[in-house]
């Protein structure tokens, strides 16, 4: 965005509604909001040509893996399959993690990851529409716009998932797309 100023994190509404200039427009997710409507894991950037806080509450949680050879201050990271870059100032936000902890990345308007936190502290949504099937993987669009490919379908889900709600999660080594609602699935017409 031209004049957009970097983004920055603030961790209370405080703190964030103090940080955005009075005459500034507030808009979250597409939609003019005030101040009130601001939460604690919401990432914030300034855009000063237009005199507007463009707010973001995407978030994606999973397993952290890395190939940066420092994993508390990561140039990319990878979760559930996918890999992202990290800028220098969001790389400061991994200073605890370590490598196979489950965190959460929040990512600015742009869709660019602004920070990570612990699952344990902040979790992620992660229900979406099934866009693609490849053989037993499928593409998923997240009801926050991020696109997730080649998540592995999980074993029990016997009926197809196209165009459908699903929830991605993972445990252990593997990230996997299941029936949101398998009463839905399974009284489908043939």
């Amino acid at each position: 965005r031209a004049g957009a100023m970097p983004p920055f994190w603030c961790p209370t509404l405080f703190t964030t509604s103090r940080r955005i200039p009075a005459e500034y427009t507030i808009i979250k997710n597409g939609a003019k909001i005030d101040a009130s409507k601001l939460k604690k894991y919401d990432v914030v950037t300034l855009d000063a040509a237009n005199r507007q806080a463009i707010v973001s509450d995407t978030k994606l949680s999973g397993k952290y893996q890395t190939d940066s050879t420092t994993y508390s201050h990561p140039s990319q990271v990878e979760i559930l399959r996918q890999k992202f870059s990290v800028s220098s100032e969001a790389a400061a936000t991994f200073k605890d993690m370590k490598l196979n902890d489950y965190i959460t990345l929040l990512f600015d308007a742009d869709g660019n990851v602004a920070a990570a936190y612990p699952k344990k502290d902040v979790s992620a949504e992660m229900q979406g529409i099934v866009t693609k099937i490849d053989g037993k993987k499928a593409t998923v669009t997240l009801t926050n716009g991020l696109t997730l490919r080649d998540i592995p379908i999980a074993k029990d889900v016997k009926t197809d998932v196209m165009g459908r709600l699903v929830t991605v999660s993972q445990s252990g080594e593997g990230a996997s797309v299941s029936a949101r609602c398998r009463t839905k699935l399974h009284t489908r017409s043939a």
